[in-house]
């Protein structure tokens, strides 16, 4: 029941040095939670510095307790956030659409 804590939580921070893809950051996102995270995985595609989420460079400890001090106190940029994420999430393709595009691709290497 991750959902739960994403929806009641000021924002969600991925720290991480290098990341695959970064499912739990759609997952907050999608629960509507600011996310704030290190320059890996997901960030820049689906993440975008100052409009659906934060980003910041692996190991700037500095930079990332900024960026959270500064969502943790603006509901504003909150706000703009979530919008954000939501906007971006919109135009993923559905899960149907996704294993569609994913058969598809395999059946072509076959």
């Amino acid at each position: 029941e991750l959902a739960s804590y994403y929806k009641t939580a000021n924002c969600y921070v991925l720290t991480s040095n290098y990341e695959g893809y970064g499912r739990t950051v759609v997952e907050a996102m999608a629960a509507d939670c600011p996310v704030i995270m290190t320059n890996v995985g997901l960030a820049g595609d689906i993440v975008r510095e100052g409009d659906s989420g934060m980003i910041v460079p692996v190991g700037d400890v500095s930079s990332f307790a900024e960026s959270m001090i500064e969502v943790i106190k603006d509901t504003n940029l909150q706000k703009r956030l979530t919008e954000g994420a939501r906007k971006v999430l919109s135009m993923m393709p559905s899960k149907e659409e996704y294993f569609t595009r994913y058969r598809e691709s395999l059946e072509k290497l076959l």
